[in-house]
């Protein structure tokens, strides 16, 4: 893939593709980076994309560099704004980020869309927690990053279990996972962001529509925070995904796009002349 621009901002890792399409934000999840978008930015060729490598991964700065959520998020704002960004999409760990995004800067966006979003405050899952506790014991004990991304990527909780049913996924996932620093580990850094309270701190406020793609198979207390999301937002919608897990977007791509292009973004044939 070719991008118009790359470089970093505030130390994010960018890359950029201009078309004369509004553009779409894309956010990674947790371990992962912006190269998981490459087969979806190629289902959407006549617009604009803007994908970052999130503080701690990839070629970003690590994730200590900010000390909040909303410092974080203020600096994606930033960015997203040079390049004009109108629509948002996230994954996991990225869906967090997504919403604040929309509570901290309501008039920016015309819609978000979330896959497997976590909400700050919301339903945790117990069995990420316990997993959480055991990369930590294990990080500080020096073991291999193979050691830490198999542990990490074995259930539970089940956020790769979908991905596991697909060799070529899982694959390209585990390659990912592979290069991870893990540096967030030594601190518990990523507990403070995913605590961040969005419930008391601005959820109600957003004015966006919000579309939820929710794997049929995902874990119960991401279809709790979807719920919740759906019920506090003014526009929302949920569409489940059948035969999915955590990573709906990645497990189906051909589906998510067409729910995306059906319902959500703007017909791009607009924005192109004859």
């Amino acid at each position: 893939m070719e991008w118009n621009e790359k470089g970093q901002y505030k130390g994010i890792a960018y890359y950029h593709i201009s078309h004369i399409s509004p553009c779409i934000l894309w956010l990674h999840g947790y371990t992962m980076d912006s190269s998981i978008w490459q087969d979806m930015i190629n289902k959407f060729p006549y617009y604009s994309h803007l994908v970052i490598d999130l503080p701690g991964h990839g070629a970003s700065v690590p994730i200590e560099t900010f000390p909040s959520l909303p410092v974080l998020t203020k600096a994606v704002i930033e960015l997203s704004s040079e390049f004009e960004v109108k629509y948002i999409v996230g994954i996991s760990f990225g869906g967090l980020i997504a919403i604040q995004m929309a509570i901290d800067a309501p008039d920016n966006y015309d819609a978000l869309i979330l896959n497997s979003s976590p909400v700050g405050g919301g339903p945790v899952d117990t069995y990420a927690e316990t997993k959480n506790i055991e990369l930590i014991k294990l990080y500080k004990l020096g073991v291999k990053n193979e050691v830490l991304c198999d542990t990490w990527m074995q259930g539970p909780p089940e956020i790769f279990t979908g991905a596991k049913k697909k060799a070529e996924l899982w694959n390209f996932l585990k390659a990912i996972i592979l290069k991870h620093k893990w540096a967030e580990l030594r601190n518990n850094t990523y507990s403070m962001f995913v605590g961040h309270n969005q419930l008391t701190n601005g959820l109600a406020g957003i004015k966006i529509p919000v579309h939820l793609l929710v794997g049929e198979d995902d874990m119960e207390n991401i279809k709790r925070c979807a719920e919740i999301i759906r019920r506090t937002v003014r526009h929302a919608t949920r569409i489940y995904i059948p035969n999915c897990g955590h990573l709906a977007i990645l497990e189906a791509p051909d589906t998510c796009t067409e729910i995306l292009k059906m319902h959500f973004l703007t017909d791009p044939s607009t924005y192109i002349s004859n």
